[in-house]
């Protein structure tokens, strides 16, 4: 059974889903590999297939990247037959009491959410609770309106070879998404899980897990085969201050580069400071000199930190 940590990032409050692919890159979470075929006799494709999960306060990151020779997105609404397309799947139990959920979103951010205890009679999500869990895909370039069925044209993907060419799935799944339970997160908390993808319609058919399956059928309904993932949140550190933001300061020297106001990328230097200025709204400035993030700090944090203040007072940078 395989056992995984999942990082806690600190400081992160309702990112946006197109943002989970920086969180993950600058807390240094890693990918794991969802390669396992069970079923490789009848379904020999094996796409290349990673995935990467960090967890905030108040919700689960996940940011799939799937190399794979063709894509579908037929599914035209939330809770439709998204397994049928280019799909990616986290099945979890949040508690040890004999029922799971399952989350599934194909290739172009339409989801499937379900609960129960076995694979007949699943009660699927709320419509309130599928438009909490934002999503971001790289082949949809259109913002995913979570429920919003209206252009229909815009959550569809005509079959189309992509000849391994990498496509990526972002979601950020809250708490409060899992709907029959009422989730309290903790330091070494244990969680059964299971990643997956699918493509049941696409003609290379495959069923890849992380954690291995010993069945004679495909069937990822199987929380006896889920692996662990095993929760860390860090302990404050004694001694360290705390600015108004909830972010910790100490010496030493960062310059940073605004890329974009959903992305920012952090670069080491001994020798600049950043500069902010506040000039029209509190008319002084203000400046944050040698700042790096402390052991007690995840990056993640930081690019929080940054991306709060570039959406609050725009591009007035380094002067």
């Amino acid at each position: 059974m395989k056992t995984l940590k999942v990082e806690h990032l600190g400081g992160i409050h309702r990112p946006l889903a197109a943002d989970v692919p920086a969180l993950l890159d600058a807390a240094g979470i890693g990918f794991e590999e969802i390669a396992c075929a069970p079923w490789a006799e009848e379904y020999p494709y094996q796409p290349e297939v990673k995935v990467r999960i960090g967890i905030t306060d108040e919700a689960f990151l996940l940011h799939y990247v799937v190399s794979e020779e063709y894509v579908a997105a037929a599914a035209d609404a939330d809770n439709g037959a998204v397994w049928e397309d280019s799909c990616c799947e986290f099945f979890c139990q949040p508690e040890n009491d004999g029922t799971y959920y399952n989350v599934e979103c194909n290739c172009m951010g339409t989801l499937l959410m379900g609960f129960g205890s076995s694979r007949d009679g699943r009660q699927l999500a709320p419509k309130e609770t599928l438009k909490s869990i934002r999503r971001w895909s790289s082949l949809n370039p259109e913002p995913i309106s979570n429920c919003d069925n209206t252009h229909i044209d815009k959550r569809t993907l005509p079959l189309q070879k992509q000849e391994g060419k990498p496509w990526q799935l972002a979601l950020v799944v809250p708490f409060t998404a899992f709907f029959r339970h009422n989730i309290t997160m903790k330091k070494g908390k244990i969680i059964r899980a299971n990643f997956y993808k699918c493509g049941d319609k696409l003609p290379n058919p495959h069923f890849l897990a992380w954690n291995d399956i010993s069945l004679p059928h495909p069937n990822f309904h199987c929380p006896d085969h889920f692996g662990t993932l095993n929760l860390l949140y860090p302990h404050p550190r004694a001694g360290t201050s705390t600015s108004p933001f909830g972010f910790q300061f100490w010496v030493f020297g960062f310059r940073f580069y605004v890329a974009s106001l959903h992305e920012v990328c952090l670069h080491l230097s001994r020798e600049q400071a950043l500069r902010v200025r506040f000039a029209q709204t509190f008319n002084f400035q203000f400046s944050i000199i040698n700042f790096q993030p402390p052991l007690g700090m995840d990056r993640g944090q930081a690019f929080h930190f940054f991306k709060y203040l570039t959406q609050a007072y725009g591009r007035r940078w380094l002067r």
